[in-house]
């Protein structure tokens, strides 16, 4: 038996959020996100947006990411 937050990891790369800090998680980059922050979203990898430059931003759009919010 294995621990839930070590099959979210398997999984997606990354926990669930902290309801103590307000982490949602780290980024592809490795970069915290928190709850509220706007985040590009690739598949099962999510980009922090603040962080990205214009480019990358616009590259990962034409692969089909999506823009929403940390929840």
């Amino acid at each position: 038996m294995e621990h839930p937050e070590i099959t979210q990891i398997r999984q997606y790369g990354y926990p669930k959020m902290n309801v103590y800090t307000n982490q949602y998680g780290i980024d592809a980059f490795g970069n915290e996100v928190f709850s509220g922050d706007e985040i590009l979203v690739i598949e099962e990898a999510f980009f922090l947006v603040g962080e990205l430059e214009d480019q990358t931003k616009e590259a990962l759009e034409l692969l089909g990411g999506r823009y929403d919010f940390a929840q």
